[in-house]
Formats: structure tokens, sequence, C-alpha cells
């Protein structure tokens, strides 16, 4: 059987032609429309219950960090271990090249004698990590 039929008399639809036709891209409109929309309504709901949950453990997650934060600089050091000098504004609760032992130290103390592994600086305000 050839295309078109013998009984029809409307020309074959190409490529070209469907792009040239208003009614074709009409109906793609109208589906695109009725799917998005369907496809919308179905998932709309659960993404946007992903969202609330990852919303509500990221603020739980960031009050349990700065709990975590004021328990451990609860006790802040009077002075550093090394040096004995008083802590005025920061100090750092590092390891030290003594054989790995750990120590709150003052900041020249930590870049003499801090290994540069792991330490975390404690300002009186907010916290900073050294990246190792």
């Amino acid at each position: 059987m050839t295309w078109p039929s013998p009984m029809c008399e409307c020309e074959p639809e190409t490529f070209v032609s469907l792009l040239q036709s208003a009614s074709h891209w009409e109906f793609e409109l109208l589906l695109m429309v009725i799917f998005d929309g369907v496809i919308g309504a179905i998932c709309w709901p659960l993404v946007k219950k992903h969202w609330n949950i990852t919303l509500h453990e990221t603020r739980r997650k960031g009050r349990h960090e700065e709990q975590r934060y004021k328990d451990m600089v609860r006790d802040v050091p009077q002075a550093c271990d090394i040096c004995g000098l008083e802590i005025t504004n920061e100090f750092i609760d590092g390891r030290t090249g003594f054989r790995g032992m750990w120590a709150c130290m003052c900041p020249d103390c930590h870049k003499q004698h801090g290994d540069g592994r792991g330490e975390v600086a404690y300002p009186l305000t907010n916290p900073v990590v050294f990246e190792a």
C-alpha cells in the first residue's frame, strides 16, 4: 500500500510541513499544558514535602551544631597550654607536633607548634575551621 492512499487526496506530512503548520503547534502546546500540568500536580506535593523535610533537618542540624559549640567553649581556657600567656580573643584547640598531643594554644604557639591537622580556632564569638 502506498501513502497517501489512492482514496485520499491529501498531501503527505513531512517534518517541514509539521513545523510550518499552526494547528500542529497549537496541538503540541495543548498537550504540553495538559501533561505538564498533570505531572506538576502529581510531583509538586512530593517535591514540597522533600524540601520541607530537608529544610527542617538543616535547621535542626544547625541548632545542634550551635549547642555543641556552646558546650565545647563553655569552659574557655584562661591561658595557653604551651606558653602560659592569657588568652584574649581566640584560642586553637589543636594537635601539636609533640607526639600528637593536643593543646589549647594561642595563635602564636599554634603557628610554631601546631602540626596543621584538624585544628579549630575559637574566637570568643564565632568558630573558624582551618582546612588541613
